[in-house]
């Protein structure tokens, strides 16, 4: 059974699909290469609430479970300044000393960093404490887990018509594997494990995106949210032939939006066209 969410507020169709659809020659394979947080899955609640535990790790005392519902949306507000997930902890402990999310758009990294210092904890530190939380919350109730996840509305069903038309398809993801295949087999989708690259792979998705042209027979499509991460893609010229979609019902900003719609590189597409979009180029 697949749960739904609404699209977030503002998204436009963006894409012309005939031309879309007429893009690739015929004797090439079309290759798709699509984010997870933010294109398949809405995981904002559960990315908060789990850094809402984890944080009890490192602040004994001041984020006691359940994680209030203000602390929850708020993080939802700031999740766009977010690229990894260990970077949840800090956004939350940020959260919880009254920091505005939208003060979070300069200085992130700084942030983040000075936060993992104060305590004397570095990066691996963080991914282990993030991960463990989440492996003990699916240990304890699996179906409670899940349901903090949303799906976006048909996009369950394009990826697995893709997949049964034998079309090639990664997902390319900044979350630990095993994450990305529990949510997915939650929800009825087989997805072969060897096709999520998540954070183990100590990959950047440029790096991915780069393996993946090594076929030369390859068309790469790559579906994206973070307006950053398609631009460092824009800036290598080995990557050149890369096709590049933001997804605009994700975690961007209007900022993003905005500065998407105003790449020439860049095309932005909407979640309304998105089977559409596979359908057409498959």
């Amino acid at each position: 059974m697949i749960s739904f969410l609404n699209p977030g507020a503002g998204n436009l169709t963006s894409v012309h699909l005939a031309s879309l659809a007429a893009t690739p020659a015929t004797a090439r394979k079309a290759f798709f290469a699509l984010d997870f947080d933010g294109v398949i899955c809405d995981s904002a609640a559960e990315t908060g609430a789990s850094a809402w535990k984890a944080a009890e790790r490192f602040w004994p005392g001041r984020f006691p479970s359940p994680a209030p519902t203000e602390y929850i949306q708020a993080f939802r507000a700031a999740r766009p300044y977010l690229e990894t997930g260990y970077q949840a902890i800090p956004i939350i402990k940020m959260l919880r000393d009254g920091l505005p999310p939208e003060a979070m758009a300069t200085g992130f990294n700084e942030r983040v960093n000075a936060i993992m210092a104060e305590i004397g904890q570095n990066k691996s530190a963080m991914v282990h404490a993030f991960g463990d939380t989440r492996d003990q919350w699916i240990k304890a109730d699996l179906d409670d887990w899940i349901s903090w996840h949303g799906i976006y509305p048909g996009v369950l069903e394009a990826l697995q018509k893709v997949l049964d038309d034998g079309q090639h398809l990664r997902i390319l993801t900044t979350k630990q594997e095993r994450f990305v295949s529990a949510i997915l087999s939650a929800h009825g989708v087989d997805f072969p494990a060897d096709h999520i690259w998540g954070l183990e792979r100590r990959e950047s998705k440029e790096d991915q995106l780069a393996r993946l042209l090594a076929d030369g027979d390859n068309d790469v499509y790559f579906i994206e949210d973070r307006l950053e991460t398609l631009l460092r893609v824009e800036a290598r010229d080995d990557l050149r032939a890369v096709r590049l979609y933001y997804a605009d019902w994700g975690y961007g900003t209007p900022d993003h939006l905005a500065a998407a719609r105003n790449n020439d590189r860049i095309t932005v597409l909407s979640l309304s066209d998105f089977p559409r979009f596979l359908a057409g180029i498959a």
